[in-house]
């Protein structure tokens, strides 16, 4: 069973005129357990309204979602809220770290909105894995101001691993970041998404970025135009 299943799924947004802009036409895929997929295609493809949908964030479509094997549209939105916090870990171009609190702090958030939260003792080796995972355990009692790009969107992974999802979304991880960095910052993701056994859905216009993947979809004015197995 697919841990993601879509089947014709479309989805629009209203227009100051009044009218209506499809940014998600008839789409059907799947994503399987354990693999990795990318999402490329130019500004405006539709790429981010399709995985806000993936990720539980948005609700206004049509068509068959089912996430774990269950009917999306059927779930109560605290149901969602729920599968959102403990399964699903997100990664965005601008890090979305908060600045009064430290890069401990930040990580742990995301064990925080868990429905069984675990305990302090139990948080705190949890973060402090997840850090040491991706290189910072010496810096978590540090303001994010005070890292680079790169070192913020290092601390953006750890927490969207710290809860060990079956899903990260990363939307335009490396849009901020040199090349350099932004191979740095994939290979830290590769290597824990293989090691967690999670599955990647990685959003991206870079289509150097997108071959790291398992399977590549491309998208253009809201539909998948290509599908290509890279691995």
């Amino acid at each position: 069973m697919s841990l993601v299943s879509l089947h014709e799924v479309s989805a629009e947004v209203k227009l100051g005129n009044g009218q209506s802009l499809r940014t998600v036409d008839n789409v059907s895929l799947n994503l399987e357990a354990g693999r990795t997929y990318s999402l490329v295609g130019k500004s405006g493809s539709g790429k981010t309204s399709l995985a806000s949908i993936i990720g539980l964030l948005n609700s206004s479509y049509t068509g068959q979602f089912t996430y774990q094997g269950l009917e999306v549209a059927s779930l109560r939105d605290s149901r969602k809220s729920a599968l959102r916090a403990e399964s699903i870990g997100f990664v965005f171009q601008n890090y979305s770290l908060i600045k009064h609190l430290n890069v401990f702090e930040n990580v742990e958030l995301a064990l925080m909105y868990m429905s069984s939260r675990p305990s302090s003792k139990a948080r705190k080796r949890q973060v402090q894995y997840a850090l040491s995972q991706v290189g910072l355990e010496d810096r978590m009692n540090e303001s994010p101001g005070r890292l680079s790009g790169g070192e913020q969107q290092r601390v953006a992974i750890a927490r969207a691993l710290v809860t060990r999802p079956q899903l990260i979304i990363c939307d335009e991880p490396t849009g901020a970041l040199d090349t350099v960095t932004s191979e740095q910052i994939v290979a830290i993701l590769q290597q824990l998404v293989n090691e967690y056994g999670s599955t990647l859905l990685l959003v991206t216009h870079d289509p150097d970025l997108a071959d790291t993947c398992d399977e590549k979809f491309v998208m253009s004015r809201g539909r998948i135009v290509n599908a290509t197995n890279v691995t």
